[in-house]
């Protein structure tokens, strides 16, 4: 009995460890290898409510042609007068996460290059730039690399637009979600930490 204790106890550490022993793949990267954050297959999306449009862009398509809520692409989001909200590109990214039976892939949304942001009226808000860059997530295996776009011209943001930190604190969080459920990614000094509607996880 003790040995089938300490065998199991082994399992364990091996499954959790941040250095990822001897733990298998458990497949490759559905949507291609992202190192240009563009998947390999997408479709057109138009997402509608009550006969308004809500935003038009494109959503990943896996190698198994299933499509997730992996925005790529340009999206344009609009208020609910029609009138434009927001503008930009998005990019599909990878990071490895550990589960039972092994390491996994799985993937995140970030914005990339320049996004513009409208007001209800219409007139031109900001234009923001977002540079794809390596943070780190922390999950089951440990502290793991993640691509994701931050901004990094604050002072310039501050005198063109006269925006506040907190501004652009808020322009810098993403609204996101994937097969299982919304969250919002907020880069925290060097971390990249996942908000759920339900609950969080923090570094």
């Amino acid at each position: 009995m003790k040995k089938i204790v300490i065998v199991l106890s082994l399992l364990i550490l091996i499954s959790c460890s941040p250095k990822m022993i001897g733990l298998p793949f458990l497949g490759i990267s559905k949507y291609g290898n992202l190192e240009d954050g563009i998947p390999l297959f997408d479709t057109l999306i138009i997402d509608l409510k009550e006969k308004d449009t809500i935003s038009i862009g494109k959503y990943a398509v896996s190698t198994e042609k299933k499509m997730g809520k992996l925005k790529t692409g340009y999206w344009k989001i609009y208020y609910s007068n029609n009138i434009l909200k927001e503008e930009g590109e998005y990019g599909v990214g990878k990071f490895i996460d550990c589960g039972v039976g092994g390491t996994y892939y799985r993937y995140n949304n970030y914005r990339t290059g320049v996004w513009k942001y409208y007001k209800e009226n219409g007139e031109l808000k900001c234009k923001i730039s977002y540079y794809p860059d390596t943070l780190l997530v922390e999950n089951s295996c440990g502290r793991v690399k993640i691509v994701f776009g931050l901004i990094k011209n604050f002072s310039k943001l501050q005198y063109l637009y006269n925006l506040t930190a907190d501004e652009i604190f808020q322009l810098q969080k993403l609204r996101t979600e994937d097969e299982h459920q919304k969250m919002t990614l907020i880069p925290i000094s060097g971390v990249l930490v996942f908000e759920y509607d339900d609950f969080k996880i923090e570094d």
